[in-house]
């Protein structure tokens, strides 16, 4: 654990010190996140805090004008390609983290329009997100091994005459025929990176944050364990970010409409 007055040890962790045996047998530790010592006065509402969370998209996004879909240079423009799904997932042990560090989380991600059901049982078959180092040792976490996408529940909505749409537990984007579907997951995910808490965890403001609580921020920086016959491969969790279920819909649907007009070269 870091306390307020310990250093934070940055270094990369050594790759022979994990918990899995020779041979790839898993030795699971049911490591609780590290809360805050008996000595340190923590609040326990998160608005008591006054922690600028980060956003997807930046804390500079300003979304595309309403009626940009209305115009008539977006209809000469659009032809319907490939749908994805936006999708924001929770697991207890996810919920549990949002707690320990006092942020409200959430995997945010994109998959393939009809297969989120298929990707929620995948992360959840891999524990996504399990992993972290403590003091240079991976630890396993309990509680990631079921996902489930969260209701969504966006008080603007799209814009009128978008090619988004709200579904209870996704959003879809008819992408343009110009825009592919792995462009736009790369540019989706320039734009979660943004409010990820593994980036965050290594900001002034970040660092200020888990101090404040008195919670080691390496385990912010999460890590799925992905096993096969003999080995296995550790790999860091980019998806994990800070959402607020109140108002950040709207910011999903925004960031993809903008994505879209750039793509068309309707906006900046």
């Amino acid at each position: 654990m870091t306390g307020l007055n310990e250093p934070v040890d940055f270094r990369a962790p050594a790759r022979n010190q994990d918990s899995v045996r020779p041979g790839g047998h898993r030795q699971t530790i049911d490591a609780a996140a590290p809360t805050a010592s008996s000595t340190t006065t923590v609040p326990t509402r998160w608005s008591a805090i006054h922690t600028d969370w980060p956003q997807v998209g930046g804390r500079s996004f300003r979304p595309a004008p309403r009626d940009a879909f209305l115009a008539d240079e977006y209809r000469a423009r659009y032809q319907p390609g490939e749908t994805r799904a936006i999708y924001v997932a929770t697991s207890i042990g996810a919920r549990a983290l949002a707690e320990t560090i006092k942020m409200p989380l959430g995997k945010v991600s994109t998959t393939r329009d009809g297969r989120l059901q298929e990707r929620l049982r995948e992360q959840g078959g891999d524990g996504y997100g399990a992993g972290w180092y403590r003091e240079g040792r991976l630890v396993v976490d309990s509680g990631w091994k079921s996902w489930d996408a969260v209701l969504m529940r966006p008080s603007m909505g799209p814009s009128p005459g978008s090619p988004v749409v709200v579904t209870p537990r996704a959003i879809l984007v008819a992408l343009p025929d110009v825009l592919p579907a792995y462009q736009f997951d790369d540019l989706w995910d320039a734009q979660t990176r943004l409010a990820a808490i593994d980036r965050w965890a290594e900001t002034e403001e970040g660092l200020r944050h888990f101090g404040l609580l008195g919670v080691d921020p390496a385990v912010a920086r999460r890590k799925t364990i992905y096993r096969f016959d003999t080995s296995k491969r550790v790999s860091a969790v980019h998806e994990l970010c800070c959402f607020r279920l109140s108002q950040d819909p709207d910011r999903l649907i925004a960031v993809a409409e903008k994505i879209i007009l750039r793509a068309l070269g309707l906006v900046d």
